[in-house]
């Protein structure tokens, strides 16, 4: 099966935040590997949220995803999504093109990206992988004098978040805070701010699953 790749096109608009980028070229050595990770999903409604779009993305984690406004050319937002894996990325573009996934009746679709991606440095990937980072963080006895609201600011005021990093935000009813961010360097950034700052001192962070890992079939 012949995976949809993206048509680069000179008026095509640059993500408006994260390292993203369509347009500066990575050339690979020979053996390199996971070269095509960088997904582009485009037919998103006008008012569609990140956190609507990672909602829709599954099969695999995600180091860093951005919305983009491309409203003025297509009508529509669009979503660039960097997976770790490029088996994570050609599987997820091949079941959006072969499944029924639309937004007012209108046809969402996905592409692969057609230059290769650039790597990670070494050390996000292996805190990654050995260490297992995700975007997601879960923060355990979280001060309940300390509204959701005051840690979003918290974090962006200490700009250990910028441009929207956090997608969702929880708290159950055992003072269990749930974190998820646009990309893993946001959460690992948010963590350093979190463990070293006093009014979070009683905390107990830890790293938890994407939920973009969990099979296809569980696509909303």
């Amino acid at each position: 099966m012949k995976t949809t790749l993206c048509n680069d096109h000179p008026k095509a608009p640059r993500p408006s935040g994260g390292s993203l980028s369509l347009w500066v070229q990575y050339k690979p050595g020979l053996k390199a590997q996971d070269l095509y990770r960088k997904v582009v999903i485009s037919g998103l409604k006008p008012s569609c949220s990140l956190s609507w779009v990672l909602e829709q993305v599954r099969g695999g984690l995600v180091v860093e995803a951005v919305l983009v406004n491309t409203i003025n050319i297509t009508g529509t937002k669009s979503a660039v999504i960097l997976f770790l894996t490029e088996d994570s990325a050609i599987t997820y573009v091949e079941y959006v093109n072969n499944s029924l996934c639309e937004i007012d009746n209108k046809k969402i679709i996905a592409c692969l990206v057609s230059t290769p991606s650039w790597p990670l440095s070494l050390a996000l990937e292996r805190a990654i992988r050995k260490k297992h980072h995700t975007r997601c963080l879960e923060i355990q006895d979280f001060p309940r004098d300390v509204s959701l609201s005051t840690l979003r600011d918290d974090l962006e005021i200490e700009s250990a978040t910028k441009l929207d990093a956090i997608e969702h935000m929880a708290i159950d009813s055992n003072g269990i805070a749930t974190l998820r961010f646009c990309s893993v360097r946001a959460a690992q950034q948010a963590s350093g701010y979190l463990s070293s700052h006093l009014k979070y001192r009683r905390c107990r962070l830890k790293y938890a699953a994407d939920p973009c890992t969990l099979p296809l079939s569980q696509v909303n």
